[in-house]
């Protein structure tokens, strides 16, 4: 009995290697397999963009947008995707033998516009905690999500603001800062003026007038 139930815990363990869920669905990893036991890989994308596998380069895409690259060793092989003006982007690929296996990449760009403009301008304004520029500022080269904005100034109070860039749209933010309040300076005790000098010695001579005239 002890064996049996060895030998169920194995398999569980082996399938609970061999398929691995991914994103809300159960993928199959392919297992590495020696130089010959090849599959394919075809891969739908935007024309122009370069192909890499395992960090080699299969070439541009064609103006067709698929791309068939036959002779993969069999594993998980790693699809690279380098397109000028764009962060590279890396998928996984489980290439099984005699098999082809589809890859799919988004032709929607990574990028978003920001433009920030804040009163008064020419303040440094910083994104996430990035240096971003001096206002008025224009980039077309944001990354799509959720970024921060936030403005520190001199002589006015901290601004910030959240905002989420999406692809190929131009996001608006304009800050208005608030000035801070004089600080009060305390005073300190003045010292006597120079009349009230003036006046106390003067007392001080009359004193001395009238007792001499006493005596």
């Amino acid at each position: 009995m002890n064996l049996m139930n060895g030998i169920v815990t194995l398999v569980i363990v082996l399938m609970t290697i061999l398929i691995q869920p991914i994103s809300g669905q159960a993928i199959q990893k392919a297992p590495e397999l020696e130089p010959g036991h090849d599959g394919a890989i075809e891969i739908n994308g935007p024309p122009g963009v370069e192909i890499f596998i395992d960090n080699t380069s299969k070439g541009l895409m064609p103006q067709s947008g698929t791309l068939s690259i036959p002779g993969v060793r069999g594993g998980t092989r790693l699809v690279q995707v380098i397109r000028e003006g764009h962060p590279n982007e890396s998928l996984l690929a489980q290439i099984f033998e005699n098999k082809t296996e589809v890859v799919n990449i988004s032709s929607e760009s990574l990028y978003g516009s920001l433009e920030v403009t804040a009163n008064p301008a020419n303040v440094i304004a910083y994104l996430d905690t990035s240096y971003f520029g001096v206002t008025p500022i224009s980039s077309d080269k944001v990354l799509v999500g959720g970024h921060k904005i936030s403005i520190h100034q001199e002589g006015f109070h901290d601004w910030s603001q959240d905002v989420m860039i999406k692809s190929d749209e131009k996001t608006s933010v304009s800050a208005e800062l608030e000035k801070l309040e004089p600080t009060p300076i305390p005073t300190k005790p003045g010292l006597p003026g120079f009349t009230a000098i003036l006046a106390l010695s003067a007392l001080l001579v009359i004193g001395i007038l009238v007792r001499r005239k006493k005596y």
